[in-house]
């Protein structure tokens, strides 16, 4: 009976390090010396974007707080900007995978769905916003292109590289 008592106090005592050890290396990620922003002090926002989108806090590999643009950069290869002013991405960019489909869906609908429907089998590799609309970077093979959006989502420039 003593060797049961004994076998359930240690698997929970394990259960408990193993979660502490989970806790200490995400928060690790965060008060990482490349790390200026304390996880505390990024906007709602941001953290929302970086849970749902992004892999969560401990794929973040830096943040940057700038006047006007928050950089994250992430440890897949992702750059994300965003405005501080109207909380809106203004570039994503992607240097070792595509840039997740689902991060379209903070662009207008119109550039959303061009891409998601003409381009299946291309990887996005950069999407950015302007005062004058939007751009997008796609690849497939050796082949590249880049879309030229007006401000209301309506696609009147590719150039094929």
């Amino acid at each position: 009976m003593k060797k049961f008592i004994y076998s359930i106090v240690a698997l929970v005592l394990s259960t408990v390090t193993f979660a502490e050890n989970v806790k200490d290396q995400a928060l690790k990620a965060v008060e990482n010396p490349e790390i200026s922003i304390k996880s505390a002090k990024i906007p709602m926002y941001v953290q929302t974007l970086v849970g749902e989108h992004l892999g969560g806090v401990v794929n973040l590999k830096r943040i940057s707080k700038g006047a006007s643009i928050l950089k994250l950069s992430t440890f897949n290869g992702l750059n994300v900007e965003i405005a501080h002013k109207n909380n809106t991405i203004k570039k994503i960019k992607s240097s070792k995978e595509s840039v997740p489909v689902q991060l379209l869906t903070y662009f207008p609908g119109e550039v959303s769905n061009l891409i998601t429907s003409q381009f299946t089998g291309w990887e996005l590799t950069e999407i950015a916003s302007s005062q004058n609309g939007y751009e997008a970077e796609l690849k497939k093979l050796k082949q590249k292109i880049h879309l030229k959006f007006d401000s209301s989502g309506f696609c009147h420039y590719t150039q094929y590289r």
